[in-house]
């Protein structure tokens, strides 16, 4: 998509390229058999893992030099809306675009097509940039007249806070293969987490989900999930580490 720009664009050159390629992406991928799930479908968590493959693509192709540019970021928080399963021997086309700029978080919007056109997942995630430090880090002024305000991208899934039991529907261990290149466990492994809760609970397909990610997680550690009711086919979760109570990411998911 064409963005026409109203507002100005930074005035080198070289930067205005690099900072259009950093905020915009389109890319058209096969999907792979082995990437689907037991119920032949692509899961939830693979979703997650195509929107993160464009997020480092943003990175690769958009490289801004300005030392001002925070070169760390976490998922804070994101929602999918699940719209159709993309299947083997589907090729699918997504998008992922800068939709807002934060203080020190960047708002990004994808969708994921099928060769016909039809939408199979809309999305939103929302990155934390960091410092050396680790601590959260100031956007450049200048991201904000890149972002598309015309991409649309679903709003987080809401909920009332349950009364939790302390009861988990889902206890897990975490394995060193669940952790990244940043030495915690990915994003993505959250979701299949979730995806794995909701069908110990006996529940349906996931339709929709939102998640805020709220701690680090590492190897070793067990997480206990629990899940409850919280509207017509609307349900809230909670992910409590054992060792020390700390709820380190929650929740909401349709199914």
């Amino acid at each position: 998509m064409d963005i026409a720009y109203t507002t100005p664009v930074h005035s080198d050159p070289a930067m205005h390229r690099a900072l259009l390629a950093a905020s915009r992406i389109s890319v058209t991928e096969p999907l792979r058999g082995y990437e689907m799930s037991q119920d032949g479908c692509l899961p939830p968590s693979g979703f997650a893992r195509f929107f993160e493959l464009m997020r480092w693509e943003l990175g690769r192709r958009g490289r801004v030099t300005d030392a001002a540019m925070p070169k760390r970021g976490v998922v804070r928080a994101q929602t999918h809306e699940y719209v159709k399963p993309l299947r083997f021997p589907d090729t699918w086309t997504g998008r992922t675009h800068l939709i807002r700029v934060g203080g020190s978080s960047l708002h990004y919007a994808h969708d994921i097509t099928l060769a016909d056109g039809s939408v199979a997942v809309r999305a939103r995630t929302v990155i934390v940039l960091l410092d050396a430090a680790s601590r959260p880090a100031k956007v450049p002024a200048y991201l904000g007249d890149y972002v598309d305000s015309e991409f649309d991208a679903p709003a987080a899934l809401t909920s009332e806070t349950p009364a939790w039991t302390g009861n988990p529907t889902y206890r897990v261990e975490l394995r060193p293969s669940d952790q990244d290149s940043f030495r915690h466990v990915n994003q993505a492994r959250y979701v299949d987490l979730v995806d794995d809760a909701r069908r110990a609970a006996g529940l349906g397909p996931l339709r929709a989900l939102s998640v805020a990610y709220e701690r680090e997680t590492l190897a070793g550690e067990v997480l206990e999930i629990e899940v409850a009711a919280a509207g017509s086919g609307r349900y809230a979760f909670q992910m409590v580490r054992a060792g020390d109570g700390v709820v380190v990411n929650r929740g909401v998911f349709d199914a």
